[in-house]
C-alpha cells in the first residue's frame, strides 16, 4: 500500500507539472503521435538508403554484439537512473513520513520498469522497421531476441547493482581544475565557467579509462599510428563536446533554483550560462573537423556535420536553459526537438538545421516573453 502511495504522488507530481506547463494533454499525445509517425518514416528512408541496408546487414550477421550493447547500455542506464531515484527518494518530503524502506524498493523497481519499457519498445520497433524494409525480414527474429533478452537482462542487473557509498560522497570539484583567485565582485562569470566544469568534472578517472578503451577497441587492426592517433582524438574530442552540450541544460537546471527569485532577467542568465560553452562547441568543432578532414573526408561534408552539431547543440541548450528558467521540464521536448530535427535532415539536407535554429530562436525569447 505504501509503495502505491509512492508511485501515486510520483504520478500526480508529474501532473502537476503538466498543468503548470500550460499544454493541453491532447495537444501533447497529438504531438507524441506525430513524433513517432515522423520517427517511423525517418527509420523506413534511412533503411532504404545504403547506409541503413549496410547497418541492417551488420545488425543481421552480428546479432550477438548488437545483443552485447543493448546489455551495457541497459546496466549503465539503470545503474545510472536507480542513483538518481535513490537520491530524490532520500531527498523527498516523505521520508518525514512512516513509510517503510521495503515500499521505497518496491517504487524505484516500478519506476525503473517503466523507463526500461519505454526505451526497450522504441528501440525494438525501430529494428523491426529497419530489418523489414532492408531485406532481412528473415533475420528479424533473431536480431529482436537477442536485442530484447540483453537489454532485459542488463536491466536486472542494473537494478540490483550496488553503488559504493563513497564514490556518491565524492565532490565533483575535486576533478576541475583550480582557478586563480581573483578581487570578489558581483559578477555572473561563475555561471560561464560553471558547464566547463561540470564537463571535465564528468570526465573523472573511472569514466575516462572506459572510454579510452572503447576508443581503442574501436582502432581497426592494421591501421597506421597516425590514423590511430586521429580516431582516439575523435573519441576524445566528441565525448567532451557532448559532455558540455549536456551539461548547459544540468547547470541551468541548478542555477535557476536559486537564481529564479531574484531580479535577474532571463537574457542574462541564459547568456552568462551559454556563452563559454558556445566558445568552446565552436573550437572544438572546428578542430573536429579539422582532424576528419584529414583522415580523409571531404571539406563539405565536415563542414556540413560541424553546422548540424552546433545547431543541435544549442538547441539542447536554449531548450534546457528556458524551460529551468519557468521550473518546467526539459527533457521530453529536448528529445522531441532532436527527433523532428532529424527526421527533418533525413528527408532534406540542411532541413535540420533549419528546424534546430527555429526551435532555439523560439526559446530565446524571440517571438514571445519569458513568463515570470
Amino acid at each position: 500500500m505504501s509503495a502505491r502511495l509512492l508511485l501515486e504522488e510520483w504520478r500526480l507530481s508529474r501532473s502537476a507539472r503538466l498543468r503548470r506547463s500550460g499544454i493541453h494533454p491532447g495537444l501533447l499525445a497529438s504531438a507524441l503521435v506525430a513524433a513517432c509517425v515522423a520517427i517511423g518514416f525517418a527509420m523506413r528512408a534511412f533503411a532504404r538508403s545504403g547506409t541503413g541496408q549496410q547497418f541492417a546487414q551488420a545488425c543481421a550477421q552480428h546479432a550477438l554484439l548488437a545483443g552485447l550493447a543493448a546489455f551495457v547500455y541497459a546496466l549503465l542506464f539503470t545503474i545510472r537512473h536507480s542513483a538518481h531515484l535513490k537520491s530524490s527518494y532520500a531527498q523527498s518530503w516523505l521520508r518525514s513520513t512512516p513509510v517503510p524502506p521495503s515500499s521505497y524498493r518496491v517504487a524505484i523497481a516500478a519506476r525503473l520498469a517503466v523507463s526500461a519499457a519505454a526505451t526497450l519498445i522504441p528501440a525494438v520497433a525501430s529494428m523491426a522497421v529497419l530489418l523489414a524494409s532492408s531485406g532481412h525480414a528473415a533475420d528479424a527474429p533473431s536480431v529482436l531476441g537477442w536485442l530484447a533478452g540483453s537489454f532485459c537482462v542488463g536491466t536486472v542487473a542494473g537494478a540490483c547493482w550496488r553503488v559504493p557509498e563513497h564514490e556518491r560522497e565524492q565532490a565533483e570539484s575535486r576533478y576541475v581544475l583550480s582557478l586563480r583567485p581573483r578581487a570578489a565582485g558581483p559578477s555572473l562569470e561563475g555561471l560561464a565557467r560553471w558547464p566547463i566544469a561540470k564537463a571535465l568534472a564528468w570526465h573523472r578517472p573511472e569514466h575516462a579509462r572506459v572510454l579510452f578503451i572503447v576508443a581503442a577497441l574501436s582502432v581497426p587492426a592494421g591501421t597506421s599510428a597516425l590514423l590511430g592517433m586521429a580516431i582516439l582524438m575523435i573519441w576524445s574530442l566528441g565525448s567532451y563536446l557532448a559532455a558540455v552540450a549536456r551539461a548547459v541544460p544540468a547547470v541551468a537546471r541548478e542555477a535557476a533554483s536559486w537564481l529564479r527569485p531574484t531580479m535577474v532577467p532571463f537574457g542574462a542568465f541564459a547568456w552568462a550560462i551559454l556563452r563559454r560553452a558556445l566558445v568552446h562547441q565552436l573550437i572544438g568543432t572546428t578542430v573536429l573537423c579539422a582532424i576528419v578532414v584529414a583522415a580523409g573526408l571531404r571539406m563539405s561534408d565536415a563542414v556540413y556535420i560541424g553546422a548540424l552539431w552546433l545547431t543541435l547543440s544549442a538547441m539542447i541548450g536554449t531548450i534546457g536553459l528556458r524551460q529551468s528558467f519557468l521550473a518546467l521540464p526539459s527533457i521530453s521536448r529536448t528529445l522531441v526537438s532532436i527527433g523532428l530535427a532529424l527526421a527533418a535532415e533525413s528527408r532534406a539536407r540542411g532541413a535540420g538545421c533549419v528546424i534546430a535554429s527555429i526551435v532555439t530562436l523560439a526559446h530565446c525569447g524571440v517571438w514571445r516573453r519569458v513568463r515570470a
